[in-house]
């Protein structure tokens, strides 16, 4: 498990589309890693592909989401619980 903190400044300048995409992302691999299918993203969002393609780099590039082994990886100082 990775535990390294990400700052919040980072987190704040994802947009409500990257935060959807971050949610659907996290409720199918959780805290560890997995692969995700962009076009399932894309078709449940009504979203071109390359739309999530991109917020899935911005979230790589800010630190969000990291690659792992090929896989991605939500950091887990970011998942939080809806009630």
């Amino acid at each position: 498990m990775i535990k390294t903190a990400v700052r919040l400044d980072k987190i704040r300048r994802l947009n409500e589309t990257s935060i959807e995409i971050l949610k659907i992302i996290i409720e199918k691999i959780g805290a560890g890693t997995g692969r995700v299918d962009y076009g399932e993203i894309a078709e449940q969002l009504k979203l071109g592909r390359s739309s999530v393609k991109y917020a899935i780099d911005q979230m790589i590039r800010y630190g969000t989401i990291q690659i792992v082994d090929r896989e991605l990886c939500v950091r887990d100082s970011i998942i939080w619980f809806e009630e």
